[in-house]
């Protein structure tokens, strides 16, 4: 299906429009700018996606009742699973380098960047359902924002550690597809 998609302006008018693959890429730009849906998918003791009946918030829940990889969230963007691939795979090599900006941060003792790069690696995350990871980040970007950034060497631990159980999720979900 190659019909154009019309894209409102700012003015909420529809004066754009966009092949289907500028309107995935849209989509997962708009996702950037929203908070991620309810923790529900995969769990943090495997690959198989779980759906649960909690309508608590992330904040609510216990970090081990924090689904690893919630698939529903890049699905309810584009379901096309050429796309998912791509953007796991955007997320996988971007993920690196935002992880060793917050070590780096951490590590020169500079609150600002801690909380900049945490907030950066937060957003990519929660774009891919990567709710775990989502949780500790805004943890993460609260110690630096507030000059605390003492308190984030645990989560910086915890991050790293749940990095690669979403490395290894998404691998899976993807042999799946």
């Amino acid at each position: 299906n190659s019909k154009p998609i019309r894209k409102p302006d700012v003015a909420g008018s529809s004066s754009t429009y966009l092949n289907p693959a500028q309107a995935s890429t849209a989509k997962l730009s708009a996702c950037q700018q929203q908070q991620p849906l309810s923790p529900l998918g995969q769990s943090r003791s495997g690959a198989q996606v779980q759906v649960t009946a909690s309508k608590a918030s992330v904040e609510e829940k216990n970090i081990e009742e924090i689904p690893i990889l919630d698939i529903r969230v890049i699905e309810q963007i584009n379901s096309d699973k050429a796309f998912i691939k791509e953007v796991h795979q955007s997320f996988l090599s971007d993920a690196p380098t935002r992880l060793q900006g917050i070590k780096k941060a951490f590590s020169d003792g500079d609150a600002s960047s801690l909380e900049q790069a945490a907030h950066a690696f937060k957003s990519l995350s929660s774009c891919i359902g990567a709710m775990t990871l989502f949780h500790l980040c805004k943890q993460i970007e609260v110690a630096g924002k507030t000059g605390h950034i003492h308190s984030a060497a645990l989560l910086i631990q915890g991050l790293e550690a749940d990095y690669q159980k979403v490395q290894l999720a998404i691998s899976e979900y993807q042999q799946q597809l």
